[in-house]
């Protein structure tokens, strides 16, 4: 793998999102899924950052970024990819979204457009993420699903552990898990 650099970039006043880049050649920048940091695309960066210039972030409260209870929404993650675009001088990228981080590029082009974006590539996220209409909208789920997982897993590091054993076990992993590679992707 390419050498990669780190750094952090100021995307609002006191916050700060750590940002991982190796390689050259045409930017392709990872955004991961809530509850992940970069280190989700260890594998893909290694493998693209042979042909590319890739770009990893962690999301505001995620990894080394800023954690802060504020300006956790994605209206405020897609201004802030947008803050690292241009700390990073990153010209015609591919955005490559996985589930919530989707949200963010969708934000992104919703606040800044598509002029300045080769392509995107969005990882198993519908185009709506709740439930509208049922049997008709192709979403990630009702709403009380998404807030029983929030209210009875993710509001403390135990229950996220638990959550996200049980969802790479169960849905991200179409096979049965190594105890070494659950305990990656957990961690």
């Amino acid at each position: 793998m390419n050498a990669a650099n780190t750094k952090y970039v100021e995307v609002e006043p006191g916050i700060e999102l750590f940002v991982q880049e190796s390689g050259t050649g045409e930017p392709l920048v990872f955004i991961p899924v809530f509850t992940f940091t970069k280190d989700v695309f260890s594998e893909q960066v290694q493998h693209f950052s042979k042909t590319h210039r890739t770009i990893v972030i962690d999301p505001k409260s995620h990894g080394r970024s800023t954690v802060t209870v504020h300006g956790n929404d994605y209206v405020t993650h897609g201004t802030g990819l947008q803050t690292v675009l241009a700390e990073l001088k990153v010209v015609n990228p591919d955005l490559v979204g996985w589930s919530f981080g989707c949200l963010t590029v969708w934000e992104y082009i919703r606040q800044y457009g598509t002029d300045q974006i080769k392509s995107l590539v969005l990882i198993d996220m519908p185009p709506k993420s709740l439930l509208v209409q049922q049997d008709q909208d192709w979403v990630e789920g009702p709403l009380d699903d998404l807030a029983a997982a929030y209210t009875n897993y993710l509001r403390n590091p135990k229950g996220q552990r638990e959550f996200i054993s049980a969802y790479a076990a169960g849905v991200m992993v179409q096979r049965e898990l190594k105890e070494k590679e659950l305990t990656w992707i957990v961690e």
